[in-house]
């Protein structure tokens, strides 16, 4: 399973009880609200759709091919990724 567009997804970084994780920008709501995909790890492909309000995401500039590596390590190489990102 993959995404169908050719284009890539906007990586961001959302709250979650958890603390912050990989999201995926998925589409506009209204002015202040997303649904953004959130992967599971090491499984990017499974994950949970989450509705988030603007304020509430970061942009932190890196590819979606960069962020499926990073998840699909466990995380491995995201020192490297966010370095001066937030």
């Amino acid at each position: 399973m993959g995404f169908e567009s050719d284009q890539d997804l906007k990586v961001i970084l959302v709250p979650t009880d958890a603390g912050l994780q990989f999201a995926f920008l998925i589409e506009k709501i209204d002015e202040g609200k997303f649904a953004v995909f959130i992967p599971d790890a090491p499984n990017p492909w499974s994950g949970s759709v989450v509705f988030v309000e603007k304020k509430d995401i970061t942009e932190v500039g890196i590819s979606q091919k960069e962020a499926l590596a990073c998840i699909r390590k466990l995380g491995y190489g995201s020192a490297a990724l966010l370095k001066n990102k937030f």
